[in-house]
């Protein structure tokens, strides 16, 4: 009698204020680096549907941050550095996007919370919010113009 166990797990990143991202090519993949984690997009359906999702949360963030308001930063040890390292190589079918007014939120600016496969990123004020769009939107330009050119249509 064989014993199969299967573990699913989801990454949670939570942000706070305007961060630095990092967008480059690495021969036919993308690299996205942010705060706790380092994203492999190496197909143009995953870059495709990525920017989907961000495209909507774009449309929303009025509605969910009413002020530029920052919420309060958080602090990581400073002798621990943990990243997250994930892979998308195709259509992702799970995406998910949800927002919190301020009242309802944790710290109290409002909350969008940006869900892709296993990765979540939950931004807890504009700034974080608008930082991570600016990123998503750079690794679209960038697969749109030098590592997939017409292999994904138009923003």
């Amino acid at each position: 009698m064989g014993v199969t166990a299967q573990h699913r797990t989801s990454v949670v990143i939570r942000l706070a204020g305007e961060h630095d991202t990092l967008i480059e090519r690495h021969a036919d993949t993308i690299r996205v680096g942010i705060p706790g984690a380092v994203i492999t997009i190496s197909h143009h359906l995953a870059a495709r549907s990525i920017w989907t999702i961000w495209r909507e949360a774009e449309k929303i963030l009025p509605r969910i941050f009413t002020t530029d308001g920052c919420a309060a930063p958080y602090p990581a040890h400073p002798k621990t550095l943990a990243l997250a390292s994930i892979a998308y190589s195709g259509w992702i079918k799970s995406r998910e996007l949800q927002g919190k007014i301020a009242r309802y939120s944790p710290s109290g600016h409002g909350e969008l919370k940006v869900k892709v496969g296993t990765l979540i990123i939950i931004c807890d004020d504009r700034p974080s919010a608008t930082s991570q769009i600016a990123a998503w939107a750079r690794m679209y330009r960038l697969a749109q113009s030098e590592v997939w050119p017409g292999s994904l249509g138009e923003r």
